[in-house]
């Protein structure tokens, strides 16, 4: 099913409870999407990501892969912003994630928008 099964029985009671395509804690991530983003599949939760009170600052903080299933692995991340949520262009092309404080300086802070991450794991 594409999930370490290692990964599958720290987090559930048997093989086949862990479907990935299932959002067993109902925060909106499949648990194949928990997986790559290093959450726990049985509780709700996000990546913490903020902008400073004068938008010249993005922070966010992803989890190193590292543990249980994550054997070989390590966690890519992507950084990009749309001025609408229909176009997106990237920020920060390619970091590998190690579990502390990412800071992304933004070039004109005059510029509404959204942020979004995405990850893969390799």
């Amino acid at each position: 099913d594409g999930l370490p099964d290692a990964w599958e029985l720290v987090h559930f009671e048997t093989l086949p409870d862990a479907d990935p395509l299932e959002d067993d804690d109902g925060d909106g991530l499949s648990n194949r999407d928990e997986f790559i983003c290093g959450l726990d599949p049985n509780m709700p939760d996000r990546i913490p990501l903020s902008i400073s009170a004068d938008g010249r600052t993005v922070e966010f903080t992803i989890p190193a892969a590292t543990g249980t299933g994550y054997e070989g692995l390590s966690r890519h991340y992507r950084l990009l912003h749309s001025p609408d949520l229909t176009d997106w262009s990237t920020v920060v092309g390619s970091g590998v994630a190690n579990g502390g404080l990412i800071n992304h300086q933004v070039q004109d802070p005059a510029d509404r928008g959204f942020y979004r991450i995405e990850m893969t794991l390799r």
